[in-house]
């Protein structure tokens, strides 16, 4: 689903709805999104997307993972210590706790989700143990 919100916020921010600029936001300086920050919210959100309809949940799950730790830490270091990374404008203080959320909300799906894996596995399902990479242990 996090894959679809983020195409539709880079169409957003591609057609001058969200930006390039926070002169060209609907939100103002609160929430743009720049074209650098949009074309990565378009690129991760098709990733997303493919990988949760394409790939097996062995891949998926430490895909979901990263993207959730790089987004979460991009919205603490927006937050707490920078407007730009590497140049880049991390665009508003709503975007970056948006980051946080996003981040946030992969770690924890994934968790969740592995949490669950790694029961089933405990019980015997072969299918939860091929999903988590593992070999059930007898």
């Amino acid at each position: 689903m996090m894959g679809y919100v983020l195409i539709i916020g880079a169409i957003l921010g591609l057609i001058r709805v969200m930006g390039p600029t926070s002169g060209d936001s609907i939100f103002g300086s609160y929430w743009w999104l720049g074209y650098p920050v949009s074309l990565t919210y378009l690129v991760t959100g098709i990733v997303a997307l493919f990988s949760a309809y394409t790939l097996a949940e062995n891949v998926v799950l430490p895909l979901t993972f990263a993207i959730g730790v790089v987004a979460f830490f991009v919205g603490l270091y927006g937050l707490v210590w920078g407007a730009k990374i590497l140049g880049v404008s991390l665009d508003g203080p709503i975007g970056n706790l948006f980051n946080l959320l996003f981040g946030a909300w992969g770690i924890w799906a994934v968790s969740g989700e592995r949490v669950t894996l790694m029961r089933k596995c405990r019980k015997g399902d072969i299918e939860a143990c091929d999903m988590l990479g593992v070999q059930r242990i007898r």
